[in-house]
């Protein structure tokens, strides 16, 4: 199919999504697409977007769902974006302004997704362990000392 020749974002959403192979995820697709065309003035020119309005756009839907959601969201923007370009509707290849922002939450742990293994102690172990770190405690004064006495000496090492 021959890009349209109007330039409208509108018209040419149009036409990418007709062009699409896969018809199961059409809807999600079409509904993203048409919530990027809106972000848009509807006289806007395919050949006039800049990538600061891809930014703007990126930075509008990164706020609005989750991380996940946002992903499949600027997956599918990336693609018409590539679309567009492929096409020499635009000059400058867009899909590489549009990301998402990574979340400042930083999840702890080795493994993403699974739950810490619960540790179960026994009133025996517990007491053991009490014990135990009584014992370091103790042995903390001792240990300060001989470090003192030898940083007086200059023979403290790194490691």
């Amino acid at each position: 199919m021959a890009p349209d020749e109007s330039g409208n974002i509108i018209a040419i959403v149009k036409e990418y999504l007709g062009g699409l192979k896969t018809k199961g995820d059409h809807i999600e697709v079409q509904h993203e697409l048409f919530k990027f065309s809106k972000s848009f003035p509807s006289s806007q020119l395919i050949s006039n977007l800049k990538p600061s309005d891809i930014e703007t756009y990126a930075n509008q839907m990164s706020g609005l769902v989750s991380t996940s959601m946002s992903i499949e969201r600027v997956h599918e923007v990336k693609k018409f974006l590539g679309y567009i370009f492929k096409n020499n509707l635009t000059t400058l290849d867009l899909s590489q302004h549009i990301r998402v922002r990574k979340s400042k939450i930083k999840v702890s742990g080795g493994k993403k997704g699974k739950a810490p293994e619960a540790i179960e102690l026994t009133p025996q172990g517990h007491a053991t362990l009490l014990v135990e770190i009584e014992d370091l405690r103790n042995q903390r004064g001792p240990i300060a000392l001989e470090i003192q006495h030898a940083a007086a000496d200059k023979d403290v090492r790194e490691n």
